[in-house]
């Protein structure tokens, strides 16, 4: 089983180097198409991109370029004979595999926003709280989703040339990652490794048609996970990263609460916030939070500056 997974995941890594254009419906795989208007879908209230093929590893590229070239579909079926029996053991956001923090005794935390989409709410933009970060040179990863992209694309535009951003996966529907349909705060999660895998690749793709880059990380809608859908995002070659502080409960707090948050997180911490919620006071508690933060000598990172010490710890 072991030797089957490291060909499939070379085959894999060629597939994307190739930059591989098939249509969303494949052979017998087909994506299934979002038929109904979602509200807004918001994440949990508690709680040198790299491409998939490293630059160092030129050796392992030109043996993975010997290998044949398999189409999407052809992909889904290999990691269904892998995955597609799998029962998962584990579900939700504390799950085997998820990065939380990062490992280190480095003053530094990673500010991460969350642009949902889904309704009115979902694909807002909060300008005020964006500006601030470029403005001010704060480093962000920033997860987008799909449905976000296709309300803001000129928007989204902008920020994936904000030097001190990192554009990261946040699923192409916003779902939770799951297969077999489980759910978490009411919204169905992707039901299949067919599902799974579209989820991710299709908003990598459409994230890639902007920037010219492919991500190297993703968050699920909703945070959760079962550990056979983490183990396939793997595959995949993506990195899951979850949270150890939620910076704005759900975008539920007002701006005390975002500055408290934020401000008692620790060296290491991964920080939950929004960026599709310009109606809230997140903006304002985020903002204090830095500079109080900023005269305690704490630096700001994204997460692929520190991607060798990501780590599964949850920082209290």
């Amino acid at each position: 089983m072991k030797n089957t997974t490291m060909i499939l995941l070379a085959c894999l890594v060629l597939f994307f180097i190739t930059g591989c254009n098939e249509p969303a419906s494949v052979g017998n795989v087909s994506v299934e198409e979002n038929s109904s208007e979602e509200g807004e879908i918001m994440d949990p209230v508690e709680n040198d991109d790299v491409p998939f093929s490293k630059p160092e590893d030129s050796d392992r590229q030109e043996e993975q370029q010997m290998e044949p070239q398999l189409t999407l579909s052809e992909i889904k079926e290999q990691l269904i004979e892998v995955y597609g029996r799998q029962v998962p053991v584990q579900w939700g956001e504390r799950v085997s595999g998820v990065k939380n923090s990062i490992d280190t005794n480095d003053k530094v935390i990673a500010l991460t926003f969350d642009a949902c989409g889904g309704g009115r709410l979902g694909n807002g933009y909060d300008e005020e709280l964006i500006d601030f970060l470029i403005e001010n040179n704060i480093p962000a990863t920033l997860f987008i989703s799909g449905g976000w992209i296709d309300n803001n694309e000129e928007v989204f535009a902008k920020l994936a040339k904000v030097p001190t951003f990192s554009i990261q996966n946040h699923g192409y529907r916003h779902r939770p990652l799951s297969v077999n349909g489980q759910s978490a705060y009411g919204i169905k999660g992707t039901g299949s490794v067919a599902e799974v895998i579209d989820e991710i690749i299709l908003n990598d793709e459409k994230i890639a048609e902007i920037t010219g880059k492919r991500t190297q990380y993703f968050r699920s809608g909703t945070a959760f996970y079962d550990d056979v859908a983490v183990n396939i995002a793997n595959e995949l070659g993506k990195t899951v990263v979850n949270f150890s502080v939620v910076g704005d409960g759900g975008a539920r707090f007002s701006q005390q609460q975002v500055h408290n948050a934020v401000v008692r997180a620790k060296p290491g911490a991964i920080v939950l916030l929004h960026m599709n919620r310009p109606d809230t006071e997140i903006a304002a508690g985020v903002r204090s939070a830095v500079l109080e933060l900023q005269k305690q000598n704490v630096s700001f990172v994204t997460l692929d500056e520190y991607h060798k010490y990501l780590s599964e710890e949850v920082i209290n």
